[in-house]
């Protein structure tokens, strides 16, 4: 099915907690506005039909900046090259690097892969790192250690657990990062917060 575009500033991101994640993000930053468009895939394998529908919707041709988010999981690499090879297939100015701009071409273009740093991992693992000297992180591995005694079946994803046991000892409890983070529960002042946020003000530095 087409995308609706109403932005002139697309914001591709994996699913709903990236979504609210970064609104949330950009609302902090004071980068939020009714010309960005932030638009979940529902999930990363979505990427390839998504981003072709996206191209052939209307107003499209409107857009003037086109960013993608998606984690690096196991690999960073692997995952730019990924979203690199679909700009590619759709005709679309490509990065030659993560977390970083296509230097010409129209729409602007830019790939993000999370948490940055060329590192493995996900939303969950730049949330936990900017709470990583909050008082209940202690507790938080003190938990999965205690598990990890207990049963040989944990989670198949560490860092989504933890993020959970995290949020379920916050004052109002939440059910997914995203939602934390527009509950101002992830440290969005953490130095490990400027990649992404130096990403995002390139994607909202030219005026419209």
């Amino acid at each position: 099915m087409p995308v609706n575009i109403t932005g002139r500033r697309l914001l591709l991101v994996e699913g709903k907690d990236e979504l609210n994640f970064f609104e949330a993000l950009l609302n902090r930053v004071g980068l939020l506005d009714p010309r960005t468009q932030i638009i979940s895939v529902e999930g990363k394998d979505r990427f390839k039909t998504q981003l072709r529908a996206l191209t052939l919707s209307t107003g499209f041709d409107n857009v003037n900046e086109l960013a993608i988010i998606r984690d690096a999981d196991r690999n960073p690499g692997a995952s730019f090259e990924s979203v690199a090879s679909l700009l590619r297939e759709n005709h679309l100015p490509t990065p030659e690097f993560a977390n970083t701009f296509a230097h010409s071409g129209k729409p602007k273009v830019g790939v993000f892969i999370m948490p940055g740093n060329n590192e493995e991992g996900m939303l969950e693992d730049l949330c936990l790192k900017s709470q990583r000297d909050h008082p209940v992180m202690e507790c938080v591995e003190a938990f999965i250690q205690c598990a990890a005694s207990k049963t040989s079946e944990l989670p198949r994803v560490l860092s989504k657990a933890k993020a959970h046991a995290f949020l379920s000892v916050m004052p109002v409890l939440v059910t997914s990062v995203g939602i934390g983070a527009k509950n101002g529960y992830w440290n969005f002042e953490h130095d490990c917060m400027a990649n992404v946020v130096d990403f995002l003000r390139q994607f909202a530095a030219n005026e419209l």
